[in-house]
């Protein structure tokens, strides 16, 4: 795994693997590459680019819509317009392991 030190984030589209969180960590594994079990629960993405990140919901026809921005806040952290984000407490082309703040 990439250490935490790296300060660029990975890009590219990020899906929700909610069933690994544990311990306070969101897991995100890549949107393309990775073979998620079926689940009833929707899956949010983080799609990150140019120094930003979309949050993406699906939508009523469960294809993904953004539904909040975050600009980058300092190393691997991103913030929105009101109070809260995240932060990559760490990153491999495998996985991303985020906190909220």
């Amino acid at each position: 795994m990439t250490t935490t030190g790296d300060p660029h984030p990975p890009g590219g589209s990020w899906t929700h693997s909610f069933e690994e969180d544990a311990d306070g960590l969101e897991i995100y594994r890549p949107t393309l590459d990775y073979p998620f079990p079926p689940a009833r629960r929707p899956r949010n993405r983080l799609i990150f680019g140019d120094g930003s990140v979309v949050e993406a919901e699906p939508g009523p026809d469960d294809r993904p819509r953004p539904s909040g921005a975050l600009s980058a806040a300092g190393p691997r952290r991103f913030a929105g317009p009101g109070s809260g984000g995240i932060e990559i407490v760490d990153s491999s082309p495998e996985i991303i392991r985020i906190r909220r703040f």
